[in-house]
């Protein structure tokens, strides 16, 4: 019968909207007894040379996510602790914990993670090929959803694509494969993918400059059409 009056979406609206309230004004005050374990939580994470468990750690981490995303109220009160854990933990597993909990909350809260989002593309240089593998994952996820700003980003991915790990490089392409069928994103990013891969940063010799051109230079090929109606390859024939 809500289905026939034209009224199932608003009462769907009205639940979603009951749940919101609950998560945001009373599952973690002191009455519910999930926030008994906010304090406990706060202690491991803030100590981490007293709690230095390696197992601790690794479920402290994304614990600290999940409660960030039970309400937009704890998530803007607790960004600079997980981007401290993020920067300064020792261990792999909690970065890759942290990073994967930073892209659920750019999803749930992107206005309140957006400046923080360099500081998971920053580990698409990391030595560590788990965590390098992480956060490319993050980055591909939240840049196709375009919940982030791309520029630095992209630039970061581009030069996954000459990762002497196999896997990396693979997914560095499928990243870019997929941005390719977006209109015109990759053509757009070029210049800024130029400089970054130009500049002293990262400090690139010409042969895999050259290597990352031409697959980037070939998703924009015959898109551009003369005035006449041919259209017109994107790739110099420097290049080539």
């Amino acid at each position: 019968m809500e289905e026939e009056l034209g009224l199932a979406g608003a009462a769907d609206d009205t639940e979603t909207e009951i749940v919101h309230v609950f998560c945001e004004m009373e599952l973690l005050d002191g009455k519910q007894t999930l926030a008994a374990f906010v304090p406990l939580l706060f202690k491991v994470c803030n100590n981490p040379g007293l709690y230095s468990n390696p197992d601790l750690s690794a479920a402290a981490s994304p614990a600290l996510g999940k409660f960030c995303m039970i309400s937009a109220t704890f998530c803007d009160s607790q960004p600079h602790l997980l981007f401290t854990m993020l920067e300064k933990s020792p261990l792999p597993i909690v970065w890759s914990n942290l990073m994967v909990a930073t892209g659920d909350l750019a999803i749930c809260f992107p206005n309140l993670v957006d400046p923080w989002t360099p500081h998971v593309s920053a580990y698409l240089r990391d030595s560590a090929q788990p965590v390098w593998k992480t956060a490319g994952l993050v980055m591909t996820h939240l840049i196709l959803k375009d919940m982030v700003k791309v520029k630095g980003q992209v630039s970061e991915m581009a030069v996954l694509l000459i990762d002497p790990e196999p896997q990396i490089a693979a997914l560095a392409k499928t990243f870019f494969n997929k941005l390719s069928h977006e209109g015109n994103r990759i053509y757009n990013l070029l210049p800024d993918i130029i400089s970054h891969l130009s500049g002293p940063e990262p400090g690139m010799e010409e042969v895999p400059f050259h290597t990352i051109m031409k697959q980037h230079l070939s998703y924009t090929k015959d898109k551009h059409p003369k005035p006449g109606g041919k259209a017109v390859s994107a790739v110099p024939h420097s290049l080539n």
